[in-house]
């Protein structure tokens, strides 16, 4: 095990030297969600200098490895990239180039959400050695006591019943759902929420008022638990994303991440 860690840090240290990565001046936007997966090391880069802050990951477990597909076919799986070739490697690389941070001058987290298919204990043994040797960069859990780092990695999977041990050490929290709202669990930071869960709107016209009054009040209760909210399933609409973050939302998904004088408020909007 010494000698795994030890030589996947001596490829960290190489990748970071011949990394293409550069000091970025852009801060994030925090609310968009990207939910594409990456397909190269590049292509993260290319994000982080647009401003896109938060991650969708879909990963397929199989033979010992995490592979970035929405699909993928058993008998050519080393065709899809990996999640720590795609992912771990480059945000690593502009960690430790730019300052031991992603975004120069932001202070706060970025966020990972991983669904994993394919998830049995084993993938979980393995998860927490791929992101064992990025425990610098990482927010994590150990003997009960949160440590804050720059990228935070939350588990989506429904079918998690998983909870942080007092005596282990965790690199993920996990997301929840409306039924979370009343477990005041501090492993669930995120509760998720579809749309259609909340409205019927038909993206015809204005979100209904009453919609958009139980939305508030849903972020308000959610809010008080010091928890985030994340808005599922919607449009890439930004007259909607604009009313979302009016009501109070914290993250919502999106293909097309939208620059921040995207969601700067109009009087005529008000």
């Amino acid at each position: 095990m010494l000698k795994q860690i030890q030589k996947l840090q001596l490829i960290l240290a190489v990748f970071i030297l011949f990394s293409g990565f550069e000091s970025s001046r852009i801060l994030p936007e925090m609310h968009d969600i990207y939910t594409k997966n990456l397909t190269t090391e590049n292509e993260i880069w290319e994000h982080i200098t647009r401003g896109t802050a938060n991650y969708n990951v879909r990963l397929h477990y199989l033979q010992g490895e995490f592979y970035v597909a929405n699909q993928i076919v058993e008998n050519r799986m080393y065709h899809f990239p990996t999640f720590r070739n795609t992912y771990l490697f480059p945000l690593f690389s502009q960690f430790k180039k730019n300052n031991h941070e992603i975004f120069s001058g932001f202070k706060d987290e970025i966020t990972l959400f991983v669904n994993i298919q394919g998830f049995n204990s084993k993938a979980l043994n393995t998860l927490k050695r791929q992101l064992y040797p990025y425990s610098e960069m990482l927010s994590y859990r150990k003997n009960g006591i949160a440590h804050r780092g720059k990228i935070r990695i939350i588990l989506t999977n429904d079918q998690l019943e998983i909870r942080m041990q007092n005596n282990d050490e965790w690199f993920w929290w996990l997301q929840g759902d409306l039924n979370d709202l009343n477990e005041n669990s501090p492993d669930i930071p995120v509760i998720c929420i579809k749309l259609n869960e909340i409205t019927s709107w038909s993206e015809s016209g204005n979100l209904p008022l009453e919609d958009f009054m139980r939305l508030k009040e849903l972020a308000n209760k959610t809010h008080l638990l010091g928890k985030k909210i994340r808005i599922e399933n919607i449009p890439d609409h930004p007259r909607l994303k604009k009313t979302l973050l009016k009501a109070g939302v914290d993250y919502f998904d999106t293909q097309n991440p939208l620059q921040k004088e995207q969601l700067v408020f109009k009087p005529s909007e008000e």
